[in-house]
């Protein structure tokens, strides 16, 4: 993708479009509204891709719910790690 690959481009859209229609589903079941994307597929131009492919099947397909949901980006190094950094935030279990 960093180096102008269409295949790899095409790879990136066909991912942001399953993730349009798979957020408009779950919106339907959790009724979420901030959606952070995160891991290595969302970094550089084709995490850029993914998420711009994704607004675009939202806004298209399910006009009602993308003007209700916001999926998102964090910054370069968090989306990379973000997935670690995500599951370390999590709290304790209490045990009994």
């Amino acid at each position: 993708m960093e180096n102008g690959d269409d295949a790899a481009a095409k790879v990136y859209e066909n991912i942001g479009v399953y993730l349009g229609h798979t957020l408009a589903f779950y919106h339907s079941l959790y009724g979420m509204k901030h959606i952070l994307l995160l891991g290595r597929v969302m970094s550089g131009k084709g995490g850029d891709l993914v998420l711009e492919t994704c607004k675009k099947v939202l806004a298209e397909e399910y006009p009602e719910v993308a003007a209700q949901i916001k999926p998102a980006l964090p910054d370069e190094k968090f989306r990379r790690v973000g997935q670690s950094a995500a599951a370390a935030g999590l709290p304790a279990l209490k045990e009994e």
